[in-house]
């Protein structure tokens, strides 16, 4: 790896040839062209290949979705202030919409156990959603089941859609249309 180039800046380099060509499309030679490695070294840092590429690239993701996003769900402030606080952080962690989430084209174009370990990582993110819509007076436990698989497809389907058509006003209405959804609970 060059001197210059840190493992955390290299996973940015990897995360982009993914996000734009998919798992499938991510060839080695493309990897190391846009880290500036060669083959032989990319597989020195990651010996388990494009896989363990991905695999790193996953928990990286997600621990940064989590901390930017999902994490303002396990706090102890108001329901209302930690479901805003978690738009906001999806706002910034899609760069308001012009980034499209590397988790879930991990998610969609990978291997199963990419696939599995993804979903189960959406599935932990629904549930700190129910829980904090179930903290609102009032809301029960299956009316916030629906709240919060609403919003996160609202969310990713806005991001999805962002990536598709070139345009991240998808995001920008999706979190506008989660926060009248809040405001309404209150």
């Amino acid at each position: 790896m060059p001197a210059r180039l840190s493992r955390h800046d290299l996973l940015i380099s990897l995360a982009d040839v993914f996000r734009t060509h998919g798992y499938a499309g991510a060839s080695l030679a493309l990897l190391a062209e846009r880290s500036g490695l060669s083959k032989a070294s990319l597989y020195h840092h990651f010996p388990g290949g494009k896989l363990e590429m991905a695999t790193s690239l996953l928990r990286t993701t997600a621990a940064d979705a989590g901390t930017t996003t999902f994490d303002h769900l396990n706090t102890d402030q108001p329901p209302f202030t930690r479901l805003q606080a978690m738009l906001d952080g999806f706002i910034l962690y899609t760069l308001g919409g012009r980034r499209p989430c590397l988790l879930t084209i991990l998610g969609r174009s990978s291997t199963p156990e990419l696939h599995q370990a993804v979903q189960d990582l959406m599935r932990t993110w629904q549930h700190q959603l129910e829980a904090t819509f179930t903290a609102i007076k009032g809301i029960k436990p299956k009316r916030a089941a629906r709240l919060a698989e609403e919003m996160l497809c609202g969310l990713y389907g806005a991001s999805l859609m962002a990536e598709l058509q070139g345009d991240p006003g998808y995001v920008e209405r999706a979190v506008k249309r989660a926060r009248k959804v809040i405001d309404s609970l209150n």
